[in-house]
């Protein structure tokens, strides 16, 4: 128990970090959307693109992912507006 209580104080350490926490204000939502833009590019069945609303893996993703955020915490909020 003592090896995981030093591995979250190393990281809750490492996020007071002002360098660390420039680098995860722009990077964050590059990989953010470099992954959407990636999983959007993945071809879905026919039987999906005849539907009335356009439908990707894409949206599916974001969709999961903001249900994920809130089930979190409700200050995972702010992940939504990055999505």
């Amino acid at each position: 128990m003592a090896a995981i209580q030093h591995l979250l104080d190393v990281y809750a350490e490492s996020h007071r970090n002002g360098t660390h926490k420039l680098i995860h204000l722009l990077c964050v939502p590059a990989i953010m959307t470099s992954l959407v833009s990636l999983i959007w590019a993945i071809q879905v069945p026919e039987f999906f693109q005849n539907l009335l609303f356009v439908f990707n893996w894409g949206i599916l993703f974001v969709l999961l992912r903001m249900a994920y955020s809130v089930a979190l915490s409700r200050l995972a909020l702010g992940m939504i507006l990055v999505t």
